[in-house]
């Protein structure tokens, strides 16, 4: 390829690492011109890479184009979701939560924002789609909440998405922590993907 687009992660689920070839290259120009070595590139769609954890050559790779400019930076959480056809065949599709720029401006004069989205991606048939899951919050740099300790006897759900900044009804247990009486661990009511 004739660019080298700016992605610094990358995500994996059980049978594939995803990355992505999106919107932002790099642009020796700016050695001369000034500004970002990173330029948004509009007439460029953004590609998902789906590497079978399996692959023994660079053929195995599945390259899914999204049909859209922008760029995904840092990713929130990817998984299968496995169903069963009509015709008794079962199929995998992937699901990426993450944080999407439409139009990624790296100039650290600007600010940028990035919308969580739901894209479903079908190794398969080579198509994905995007979903909104919520466009009210800039919501770059979202995380996945820490593990729970093993002293503790609530059953967390591994994965939700904090970036939402939940409500206080939208926890039911608290419980102090025993290696220390200032920390709590609450126990979701919001929905999640195990």
């Amino acid at each position: 390829k004739s660019h080298v687009s700016f992605a610094h992660s990358l995500i994996h689920t059980d049978n594939y690492i995803i990355v992505w070839d999106c919107s932002v290259h790099f642009q020796t120009d700016a050695l001369f011109m000034g500004g970002s070595f990173f330029r948004d590139n509009q007439d460029y769609t953004m590609k998902f890479g789906l590497i079978p954890k399996n692959a023994t050559s660079r053929d195995d790779v599945i390259w899914v184009d999204s049909g859209e400019a922008g760029a995904i930076v840092h990713p929130l959480h990817a998984w299968e979701e496995v169903t069963e056809c009509q015709d008794g065949e079962v199929r995998s599709t992937i699901k990426l939560w993450t944080p999407f720029c439409k139009n990624l401006d790296l100039d650290l004069e600007k600010s940028n924002t990035f919308h969580m989205m739901e894209y479903t991606i079908d190794p398969n048939t080579k198509t994905v789609s995007r979903e909104v899951i919520d466009d009210t919050i800039s919501s770059e740099f979202a995380t996945m909440p820490p593990q729970p300790s093993p002293l503790s006897s609530l059953d967390l759900p591994t994965s939700f998405l904090s970036a939402h900044a939940p409500l206080a009804e939208d926890y039911e247990a608290v419980e102090t922590n025993a290696r220390d009486d200032n920390t709590k661990i609450c126990s979701s009511k919001l929905s999640t993907h195990d």
